[in-house]
């Protein structure tokens, strides 16, 4: 069973946290198909998530690396200018992920913006209006 919320890093060292799956599928359908935008997606249990079909099916195949979204919200909490320590709690740092990176939308319409006029840009047509 999918453990919210979902911490779903973009662009490098981007995060995004949504608090439901309506609010991550809503703004990530578009970034199917824009795949160089979305690095990687885990629940907060650090399941990392292939899929997020909206019925909240449990996906035991689904593999688990806290370690890996561990150190991920380190680096950017660290960008936010919060000091953890290494072996800071899972459940910790990720509280401190969704206050300081709790779901706007705001800012994946900008990625998004920027990866279409990138496309656009690539084959050769006119950038959309901002």
């Amino acid at each position: 069973m999918i453990r919210y919320p979902i911490l779903v890093f973009y662009s490098g060292n981007k995060l995004a946290v949504f608090d439901q799956v309506g609010q991550f599928q809503s703004e990530m359908c578009c970034m199917d198909c824009i795949s160089k935008v979305l690095d990687v997606a885990f629940d907060s249990n650090g399941r990392l998530l292939t899929e997020i079909d909206g019925d909240d099916s449990n996906d035991s195949a689904a593999e688990r690396d806290p370690d890996r979204l561990r150190q991920m919200l380190l680096h950017v909490l660290q960008l936010r200018g919060q000091a953890w320590a290494s072996d800071a709690p899972l459940e910790s740092l990720v509280a401190a992920a969704q206050r300081a990176y709790g779901f706007r939308a705001w800012t994946l319409d900008a990625v998004i913006r920027k990866a279409v006029t990138d496309l656009l840009h690539f084959l050769h047509l006119k950038s959309p209006a901002s």
